[in-house]
């Protein structure tokens, strides 16, 4: 026997599939319409109504759009930071090496090298001597010495192991005055080519003498406030020759 209400039944089903469909269908436009900017606030849908919420806009300061592309970074310029007492770069003269051979081969002849072709003051002034010839001749460091060449003062040493400070004066003779010496010194190395190290420092009128970093005395003196450097080999004692041999030149000025 039939049952009467399957066409019914049907027939709901069939409206049921076509809501569903179209809720689905209508689904996919209001999407498509958000997505294109569409300012949906409320619809009826099938009967049914659907608030979308309202986008608040928000007030304030506008920030820029970030910058994406890849740029370089630059590091901030570093400054060296320089304390207040430390001193600057003290000039010097310096000479390494063999700087100067000398040869006198007659009595009572001495000669000059002149490392600096300006006058100064206040020094440090140091070289490696090496004697040559067995004499009792002295050979050394020369400073402050003036236009007229004969006129300076001058610390030196022998083979056998004195050293002396001298004031060189004008005279037609070329003598000097001694104001050190001649000192017998234990530090000084004796004998034909050995090595001493000769340094004197200079400020205003005292000198202080040093011999193989060993300081040997100290000099006032106020006759020549300034003059150049170098160095003095001499036969002031008269003997026929002389040699001797500087190095390492090393002269640093103070302001």
């Amino acid at each position: 026997m039939a049952n009467k209400d399957e066409p019914a039944k049907k027939s709901t089903s069939l409206q049921d599939t076509l809501k569903i469909a179209a809720f689905i269908i209508g689904g996919i436009i209001i999407l498509v319409l958000i997505s294109k900017g569409a300012q949906l606030t409320r619809i009826n849908f099938f009967g049914i109504e659907v608030e979308f919420p309202t986008k608040t806009p928000i007030t304030g300061e506008t920030l820029p759009p970030t910058n994406t592309a890849t740029e370089p970074v630059i590091p901030p310029t570093q400054t060296p930071i320089t304390p207040m007492d430390t001193p600057t770069t003290t000039p010097e003269i310096q000479i390494s090496g063999e700087v100067w051979a000398v040869n006198i081969d007659e009595p009572h002849i001495y000669r000059q090298f002149f490392a600096s072709a300006r006058k100064i003051t206040n020094f440090s002034l140091e070289a490696d001597i090496i004697i040559n010839e067995p004499t009792s001749e002295f050979h050394g460091l020369m400073f402050r010495a003036q236009d007229d060449d004969d006129q300076f003062y001058s610390f030196r040493i022998t083979q056998e192991g004195q050293f002396a400070f001298d004031l060189w004066e004008e005279s037609s003779d070329h003598t000097f005055r001694r104001l050190v010496g001649p000192l017998r010194s234990q530090v000084i190395l004796t004998g034909v080519g050995r090595i001493n190290h000769l340094k004197v420092v200079v400020i205003d009128s005292n000198f202080d003498l040093f011999i193989n970093g060993q300081k040997v005395s100290t000099i006032t003196d106020e006759t020549y406030p300034t003059g150049r450097l170098g160095f003095v080999s001499c036969t002031c004692d008269g003997s026929e020759n002389a040699s001797a041999t500087f190095s390492n030149l090393l002269a640093v000025i103070f302001p």
